[in-house]
């Protein structure tokens, strides 16, 4: 799960509280059902919602996962890690490795993004194809015509071309990843601090079959 550690009231508390009661009574939803995910007892989600309490950042996020799951036809049981490609099937691209071999290896297994690690298997980033084509399309001044083999024959740490995604832990709740993946091409696993799988949009497909 994504954390937010500060304890700090929100800048526009208002608003947000505005919406989330809109939602609260068209989906007849009570108190005491909005606090029990926040840990708190009815009392002080009607303070809140009175203008007698702050609303704290991490309850914030709690009101937001807690409605969205609400609200998402994505089943609740249904974590990260049941669609995640992770372990011994995960396919992994080095920073030392050429972009033609990269890019050959991506195309040949309909890898749309990879995750990228140094020679000492220190989890760096991912390669997208968004990248690789913005890429291809910014040739440097004065090797307009062959930037292609010049880009081809670079390592992905000296075309700068690595780039960084969301990460969750593993038993986050799809209903709140989708929202992200809206955004973002796909997202990374983590366990226990280290990256150890990835979850693309193509993997969400899984959940019509």
């Amino acid at each position: 799960m994504i954390k937010m550690e500060s304890f700090e009231p929100l800048p526009d508390e208002k608003k947000l509280l505005t919406r989330v009661e809109r939602m609260k009574k068209e989906l007849g939803i009570s108190d005491r059902s909005l606090g029990e995910p926040l840990g708190l007892p009815q009392t002080s989600i009607w303070k809140i919602f009175h203008e007698e309490r702050n609303l704290m950042y991490y309850e914030a996020q709690g009101l937001v996962e807690f409605l969205l799951m609400v609200l998402s036809p994505i089943p609740y049981n249904k974590v990260v890690k049941d669609l995640a490609v992770k372990g011994k099937d995960l396919t992994w691209a080095n920073s030392h490795d050429k972009i033609r071999d990269v890019a050959k290896l991506m195309f040949r297994n309909g890898f749309s993004q990879l995750p990228v690690r140094s020679e000492n298997e220190a989890y760096l980033g991912v390669i997208t194809e968004d990248a690789l084509i913005k890429k291809m399309l910014t040739p440097e001044k004065g090797n307009e015509r062959s930037w292609l083999k010049k880009l081809s024959d670079m390592t992905l740490l000296e075309a700068d071309i690595i780039e960084t995604l969301p990460k969750y832990e593993g038993n986050e709740p799809l209903r709140v990843v989708a929202q992200v993946m809206i955004h973002y091409p796909a997202i990374l696993v983590e366990e226990e601090g280290k990256v150890t799988g990835i979850l693309t949009r193509s993997d969400f497909m899984r959940l019509f079959i």
